[in-house]
């Protein structure tokens, strides 16, 4: 019995070993969407809705809400206090070009209404559309046999984080592709697409500002001209729309005051849970930012030590996830560059067991609204601890060296 459960064990270690992890994730990508399949047509439009928040109640409110707000001009700041850089609210700001006045110009509480005026319908699909499309392309470029890399962009396309993407209307869709670009031209032996990538590292962060964390590894590697580019074509990309919104100054004040508003707003919940625990609400701040601090500086750290790209970028992607306004299942789609990296580069064995379904597994799940985020929590717990691991190994082997060379 022993020896059948060896070689059992052996079998199993080699088709890990041996297999890319891509042709894995395809696996259980398909069975994820094939068993979500299976319960939507068994339970029918509440295991559907289930899924997102609300019951899908707010559906497509990120970009309605957005395009409203886009269309006041330099009020978008002052008065609608947008977090959105000035790149993403001139993109609003074309869509909302099609819509029509009765629509933007109704109160705020009838948001909801884009369903009654064609023009909002046909935009928002025209939209997704080109998103969902621009993707595609982009996943297609994954360096494997034609029909592996096909049917892994179909069902990364389909799978949870993107679906949970599409029903919010989120322009994080943009920043995905965006860092996508960016990682697959990390290390290009061609400098055009080197430059793409930093091009494209630009865009994301001039779209939702946090993406450029993205850009620690080129720190690490002293890569000081590709840094020199990238901040140069992002602070163009803030510059150049922020013109159409009151200008670089007013924009740039306006988003500070709004984001730290909007972070107090957000982070409310855990400023409640403690002050329950007899906590002030000044202390719980307190506490609450010291801790955003800690994993900044962490994630630093661990950028600048002798670590694969990928493994900064998954904590790039997991550690915003820890401020309230960013946490959210849709967000995880940020992980997908980390994880893309990962299967280009590393096999499954050892802790990359751990790594590869830390990062992929709400690729696959479709869990029910409550019990979405006590994952989620519990993943980003798992990568930071590995992370974590790793750092305190490195910090030791180096203090091993520089004692051996001193001795």
């Amino acid at each position: 019995m022993m020896r059948v459960c060896a070689t059992l064990r052996a079998v199993a270690v080699r088709l890990l070993v041996e297999r890319p992890p891509a042709v894995w994730l395809l696996v259980l990508l398909a069975f994820g969407v094939a068993s979500f399949f299976f319960c939507v047509q068994t339970g029918g439009e509440n295991a559907f809705l289930g899924l997102f928040h609300g019951h899908a109640g707010t559906l497509f409110s990120d970009f309605f809400r957005s395009v409203r707000d886009a269309a006041v001009g330099s009020a978008v700041y002052s008065e609608h206090r947008v977090i959105y850089p000035p790149l993403a609210n001139a993109l609003f700001w074309l869509i909302s070009r099609v819509m029509p006045t009765a629509y933007l110009d109704a109160p705020a509480a009838l948001w909801h209404t884009w369903h009654l005026y064609p023009s909002a319908v046909l935009g928002i699909t025209v939209f997704w559309g080109l998103a969902l499309v621009l993707l595609a392309l982009v996943l297609v470029r994954e360096p494997y046999p034609r029909p592996l890399r096909v049917w892994l962009a179909f069902f990364l396309v389909s799978s949870f984080p993107v679906l949970f993407l599409i029903e919010r209307g989120n322009l994080v869709i943009l920043c995905l592709v965006a860092l996508l670009l960016f990682s697959q031209n990390y290390d290009s032996d061609s400098a055009v697409a080197r430059e793409v990538g930093l091009l494209s590292l630009a865009v994301a962060t001039a779209l939702k500002i946090y993406p450029l964390l993205f850009g620690l590894p080129l720190l690490r590697e002293r890569r000081w001209r590709d840094v020199a580019h990238a901040a140069t074509y992002a602070f163009l990309l803030f510059l150049i729309p922020s013109f159409f919104f009151g200008g670089p100054l007013f924009c740039a004040k306006w988003l500070v005051k709004n984001t730290v508003y909007y972070s107090n707003y957000a982070g409310r919940g855990a400023i409640s849970q403690l002050a329950a625990w007899g906590i002030s609400a000044t202390l719980a701040r307190a506490v609450i930012y010291a801790l955003y601090a800690l994993l900044l500086l962490f994630l630093i750290l661990s950028a600048l030590l002798p670590r694969k790209p990928w493994k900064t970028w998954v904590l790039c992607a997991v550690i915003p996830l820890s401020v309230p306004s960013i946490f959210s299942a849709y967000n995880w789609v940020l992980v997908l560059p980390a994880l893309l990296a990962f299967l280009r580069t590393e096999r499954l064995f050892g802790r990359n067991l751990l790594w590869f379904f830390a990062m992929a597994t709400p690729f696959f799940t479709f869990l029910p609204k409550a019990y979405q985020d006590n994952g989620l929590i519990a993943l980003i717990g798992v990568i930071v601890a590995l992370s974590l691991l790793e750092v305190i190994v490195l910090l030791r082997q180096r203090g091993r060296e520089k004692h051996t060379q001193t001795g």
